[in-house]
């Protein structure tokens, strides 16, 4: 057997153990809400690698963008569960490209740590990832108090998230309200990936500051936390 011959075997063997590396995901993030995106399978830990979608119902885009060794790479696009873009960020140069405007309908309420009240020299925390599919991870920590299991009609429940000046989650808590009870339950923001713990902080003329976010949420029809954004 020659040995070009015996070279074109062994070519053809890695592509096919490469070939075999490669994996489609495949996971559910809520009931509503699945991830796709490749998998390289590489020693002992396995790596996203290419195009990154989430779906909503399985056909609306909530996030889309590209994975190179494990890492977000280039321009992502975020959408609410209407498709309406939410967010455009630059994973490359750790840039906000863009960001859709808030109004008063938003279920997003901000408080800033100063006593500064030139509103014009403030800018308001920011989450990579929008303000929906940034903040699932959020919702996933939710646990319906034993008091309220079987009457969640007219529950109220709150996520508040303190923001320090650097961008870190320093506090979490989910405040669940009716008419006949009050719970608030503090999680440990050590349980959070290190990408959720991170955030664009606010700013007070140019300068990073602390503030707080919080966001009114809903228990949906298959028993979970959930958000909308506004019309």
């Amino acid at each position: 057997m020659s040995k070009f011959f015996i070279l074109i075997m062994m070519f053809c063997g890695v592509q096919v153990c490469l070939a075999q590396t490669e994996v489609v995901r495949k996971n559910k993030i809520t009931s509503t809400v699945t991830e796709k995106y490749n998998t390289v399978i590489a020693a002992d830990r396995q790596l996203k690698q290419g195009l990154y979608q989430a779906l909503y119902n399985k056909k609306v885009v909530l996030a889309q963008g590209k994975y190179v060794d494990d890492k977000r790479v280039g321009l992502w696009r975020f959408f609410d569960k209407k498709q309406r873009l939410l967010q455009v960020f630059n994973y490359d140069t750790g840039k906000l490209v863009f960001e859709a405007p808030e109004d008063e309908t938003s279920n997003f309420r901000y408080q800033i740590e100063s006593n500064t009240k030139d509103s014009i020299l403030i800018t308001k925390p920011l989450k990579q990832g929008g303000r929906y599919f940034g903040y699932l991870p959020y919702l996933r920590f939710f646990k319906m108090p034993d008091e309220m299991l079987g009457n969640n009609e007219g529950v109220k429940i709150v996520i508040e998230l303190f923001i320090t000046s650097m961008g870190r989650v320093a506090e979490f808590k989910i405040h669940t309200i009716n008419s006949f009870y009050k719970n608030t339950v503090k999680i440990d923001p050590n349980q959070l990936f290190e990408e959720d713990r991170s955030f664009i902080p606010a700013t007070y003329n140019n300068a990073p500051i602390s503030s707080s976010i919080f966001i009114s949420c809903y228990i949906n029809k298959h028993g979970e936390l959930d958000m909308d954004t506004a019309e």
